[in-house]
């Protein structure tokens, strides 16, 4: 029994011996993870985020944000808001991002400007719903409540700041620091 077993280990295949089999299978790995890294790369630029037009009016709506051009230089890009820096975080994102494709070139649901537009709040509630449910963590990788000049704030910014980073778990809005 034992010796069938080593057998069948040692000479999986009349034809091929198990490590040349071991370094086709180590091959196909390594190919798939490099492809699958340069996926995510490709993937994860604006040039990709706003390269259906439907996404034109969101990238025109970025570019006159805070998140393109400020006092800082510093600059947001698609990613940094839309996909967490965890790889599950990521994968589970670009699952999701599927859904839209799938909307986009298949059912023709969000193919137009105006039908993203009629799609785009339930879009986003999406968005939100995820940022909600990891306690906004793409935010907070960039923001950071103690290095906030609070002085600068307008007053409802520093409320909204205030209750973002200490939201409520009594429903009562805002913490004291």
């Amino acid at each position: 029994m034992l010796k069938k077993i080593w057998n069948f280990l040692s000479k999986p295949s009349a034809k091929y011996p198990i490590i040349a089999i071991l370094f086709v299978g180590i091959g196909i790995a390594l190919a798939a993870s490099f492809t699958v890294h340069k996926g995510f790369e490709y993937t994860s630029t604006n040039e990709f985020c706003t390269s259906c037009h439907t996404m034109q009016i969101n990238y025109a709506e970025y570019k006159e944000s805070v998140h393109f051009k400020n006092a800082s230089g510093v600059q947001a890009g698609c990613i940094d808001c839309h996909q967490p820096k965890d790889l599950p975080g990521a994968v589970m994102t670009k699952i999701g991002a599927v859904k839209d494709l799938y909307h986009h070139f298949i059912t023709g649901k969000i193919d137009t400007p105006e039908q993203f537009e009629a799609h785009r709040l339930d879009m986003a509630q999406a968005v939100w719903t995820r940022m909600k449910e990891e306690n906004s963590k793409t935010c907070k990788s960039c923001h950071s409540y103690d290095s906030m000049d609070h002085e600068q704030q307008s007053a409802q910014a520093a409320l909204e700041m205030n209750n973002f980073f200490f939201p409520a778990e009594d429903g009562i809005r805002g913490h004291s620091r």
